[in-house]
């Protein structure tokens, strides 16, 4: 362990100055460790920043601690270094500002991520999936020459690669390690990375477990058990899953050992295991040399994925070299599947030898064993040939011993004929009116499951049935050839043909005028010998979509067409649409128009289906006709070239009537008139508007009546005025009366100031006023005034002797029929008497006045 590089730094205080420091426990660092930053000399229980900065000055850490009582403190920190070169920790007091600092060396090279890994628990044997590590060499840092990776545990753990060459500061490359157990239980190894000129050297972990280990139990069998020198045993290993709990399947491979060594060899070292549920096999031939004896034969299962090894052994006997035999085989044949019986004889030193068995074999396939007779015969009856095509094979009967304990193994082989098999080809014929026959052929005789898939070539066959001839049956059918069939003979069974109708498509198509029934109509294809719809018999009947009530417009489905019928046909219907057309409507056309204006027309219709009405008809009815503006009043103008009228689903025809020219209006309008309550009414006048065609009022004579409500009593307020023709006529015009009105405003009365006098000094007499100017025959009282005038003057008690004006104002006068207007009286002020009273005196008699 070395320490960091010591820096001292002073700073001055109130008191005697302190030396603070600070260490690191390490100086070199690994990626992820903790450093530990310890110090002494600051302030008792002050708080000290600490700051850690690389060579960038960038902060990678940053914290505080607080000091014991003596001064000194400890901090940890965890590192992340990601530049190369020297870290500072800098320590500052916050209370006594003492600061310290110290530096310290991380790593260029790390391993991440995390530089520790477990793998999942994998099975002796098998690999597990690589697990990535990335080896970085910290920016700033010098190159990493010659980086190696190595391993504590080689033998569960292998790396690739080993070698990652040069390492730039800043680059990173991976590496990847693979856990492959070789025995049971727990396994850990310590990865290293090392590079020629630049240490410490990184260090990853990694950690992994197997499954449990499951028993087993191998055993092993031979057969034969005893065989002799030169020929073949097959061994086979049985490994079994004898743990506890759920059974799983062995897997692996078993190695094999016989003992005597030298005395045998197998065809395979090792075998793969394979197999289900609890247990695995495999096999391998072992083939014994001299001498003869005994050899155990020992299977060694490896421990492998969740079980563990085991072994099982099997005792061969080997026997002494066999008696030579010699099989001949007979030549065999029979019908494509068929049988056919097979024989053979085993010979030794020239005598038949009996009990032994015989395999036999039709060109390399097994059909069975049989065992020799006495005389060396073995006879197979009924042996298949069902998969053996037609022909001759020379080597197609073949026999076989396998040998014994005392006999050589032999086998022969012979001549094997399959010949073809019967198939009768029963024919039947149809023929579609006016065209040409066809023939089909049902099939009896195949054998091996095969069926009319191996029959080829084309059935050719005469009849006395032609193009003409008519539907029915009974037609003869002869001389048919064109078929035939690997290994298969064919034979033709005549039956007879049949004439079916032609087929004639009927493509419909129909039309319905709208609010009616629908009618359909047929075009025909498919006629033959020259005949034409002429054969077709029957009335033609449909369904459709559309009723009475469907709009004018196509695509209507037509269905379910019957009726029509041709000999030598069958009819098929092929549906078109109906199409709805409109219905004829007519309008027939009147027409009128007011003397000096255009004419209007109007249709009265006639045609409506549905219960519908003049509500569907739309557009403007337009039409000609001979009747101008200046056209007098009259009728018999004609009317032509109506047009402007649609309606949905109807086709409008028009009918003209004629034209009829009415009076124009005149307006007379009685002017409006006024007078005041109680005059007579003034003389009532009108005024005739609506002249066309330039007529001026003189086409109008005679004079109207007009008369009015009002009379010379009638109060304020409007009264009508109303006009009669009276006498008015005018040639081209009709008169109508606008009414007006007669407007009786008050009258007007006249309050005049009663004049009054007062001497000088006294206050002002109670002012009073005359109303004159009433009408019919009124007076005050009679006349429906109510109120009286408001009176006043200038004058006050001082006023010196003059006249003063006397003013009224209406005060609360009223009345319905009047309006008032005021005139002034006078205010007469005279001299006051002064009235000169003697003092009354006294005096004595005899005294002077």
């Amino acid at each position: 362990m070395g320490v960091g590089f010591l820096l001292v730094a002073q700073t001055l205080a109130p008191m005697a100055a302190i030396a603070a420091t600070i260490q690191t426990d390490l100086f070199v660092y690994q990626n992820g460790d903790t450093v530990t930053v310890t110090g002494d000399g600051f302030g008792a229980t002050e708080t000290v920043d600490l700051f850690t900065t690389d060579p960038a000055a960038t902060v990678v850490d940053h914290g505080a601690a607080t000091t014991d009582s003596a001064g000194g403190f400890s901090y940890q920190f965890s590192l992340n270094a990601i530049v190369g070169g020297l870290y500072t920790v800098t320590a500052t007091g916050e209370t006594s500002g003492l600061s310290a600092s110290t530096q310290f060396d991380p790593p260029s090279l790390s391993v991440n991520p995390p530089t520790s890994f477990a793998f999942p628990q994998t099975g002796v044997g098998i690999s597990s999936a690589g697990h990535s590590f990335t080896v970085t060499n910290a920016s700033g840092a010098q190159k990493a020459n010659n980086v190696t990776v190595t391993s504590t545990n080689n033998v569960d753990f292998s790396i690739t690669p080993t070698t990652l060459g040069d390492i730039d500061q800043g680059q990173s490359v991976p590496f990847t390690v693979t856990f492959k157990p070789q025995t049971f239980g727990s396994k850990s190894a310590t990865i290293t990375v090392a590079a020629g000129n630049n240490g410490p050297n990184p260090t990853a972990t990694v950690s992994a477990t197997t499954p449990n280990a499951r028993s087993t139990q191998t055993t092993v069998a031979c057969s034969p058990s005893s065989a002799p020198i030169g020929a073949a045993s097959t061994c086979t290993a049985t490994v079994m899953d004898n743990g506890s709990g759920g059974k799983t399947t062995p897997t692996g491979s078993v190695s094999w050992t016989a003992s005597p060594t030298g005395q045998g060899s197998f065809s395979a070292p090792t075998c793969a295991l394979s197999g289900s549920g609890a247990s695995s096999t495999c096999a391998v031939n072992y083939t014994p040399t001299s001498p003869t004896g005994s050899r155990t034969i020992t299977a060694t299962y490896a421990d492998h994925g969740d079980h563990s090894g085991s072994n099982g052994s099997a005792t061969l006997t080997v026997t002494s070299t066999l008696t030579a035999t010699s099989l001949s085989v007979a030549v065999a044949s029979g019908p494509y599947g068929g049988t056919a019986n097979l024989s053979a004889t085993l010979t030794a030193g020239g005598s038949g030898v009996g009990g032994k068995s015989i395999a036999f074999t039709l060109n390399g396939n097994s059909v069975g064993p049989a065992t020799t007779n006495g005389s060396g015969v073995a006879t197979l009856s009924g042996a298949t040939l069902a998969s053996i095509n037609v022909g001759t094979y020379s080597s197609g009967v073949g026999a076989s011993f396998a040998g014994d304990s005392s006999y050589s193994s032999s086998s022969a082989t012979n001549t094997l004929t399959v010949d073809t098999a019967p198939l009768t080809a029963t024919v039947s014929g149809s023929q579609v009116y006016g065209g040409s026959p066809s023939f089909t052929a049902v099939y009896s005789g195949f054998v091996n499951g095969q069926n009319s898939s191996v029959v080829t070539g084309s059935l050719s066959c005469s009849t006395n049935a032609n193009a003409s001839s008519a539907v029915g049956g009974g037609y003869t059918i002869s001389n048919c050839s064109g078929l035939s069939a690997a290994n298969y003979t064919i034979g033709y069974s005549y039956g007879t043909l049949t004439v079916n109708p032609a087929g004639l498509t009927a493509t419909v198509s129909g039309s319905q005028v709208y609010g009616g029934s629908p009618s359909y109509t047929a075009v025909y294809s498919g006629f033959v010998n020259g005949q034409n719809s002429s054969v077709v018999t029957g009335s033609l009947s449909c369904s459709t979509n559309a009723n009475a009530s469907s709009p004018v417009g196509g695509g209507y489905t037509i269905s379910n067409c019957s009726g029509l019928s041709a000999a030598n046909y069958t009819i098929g219907y092929a549906y078109g649409t109906l199409t709805v057309t409109p219905a004829g409507l007519t309008a027939t056309v009147s027409g009128s128009q007011v003397y000096g204006g255009s004419p209007s027309y109007t249709a009265v219709y006639s045609g409506f289906v549905n219960g519908q009405n003049s509500s569907v008809v739309t557009g403007s009815l337009s039409c000609s006709t001979n009747a101008d503006a200046s056209s007098p009043v009259g009728g018999g103008y004609t009317i032509s070239g109506c047009s402007g009228l649609s309606s949905a689903n109807y086709s409008i025809t028009y009918v003209n009537g004629t034209l009829t020219v009415t009076p124009a209006g005149l307006t007379a309008t009685a002017d409006p008139k006024s007078k005041v309550y109680g005059a007579g009414n003034p003389s009532l006048t009108y005024t005739i508007t609506g002249f066309v065609n330039g007529d001026l009022a003189s086409v109008v004579s005679g004079t109207a009546i007009c008369t009015t409500t009002a009379t010379l009593s009638s109060g304020v307020g409007g009264y009508p005025i109303s006009c009669t023709q009276g006498s008015l006529s005018a040639t081209n015009y009709n008169f109508s009366f606008v009414g007006g009105t007669l407007t009786v405003g008050p009258a007007t009365l006249t309050v005049t100031a009663n004049d009054k006098n007062r001497e000088y000094g006294d206050s002002d007499p109670s002012f009073d006023a005359t109303i004159t100017g009433f009408k019919n025959g009124q007076t005050l009282t009679t006349s429906g005034v109510t109120g009286t005038a408001s009176c006043s003057s200038t004058a006050t008690m001082t006023s010196p002797v003059a006249d003063y004006s006397i003013t009224c104002t209406i005060g609360d006068l009223s009345s319905d029929n009047y309006s008032f207007t005021f005139a002034l009286g006078t205010l007469h002020v005279t001299q006051a008497v002064l009235v000169v009273t003697a003092n009354d005196k006294t005096r004595q008699y005899g005294d002077a006045n």
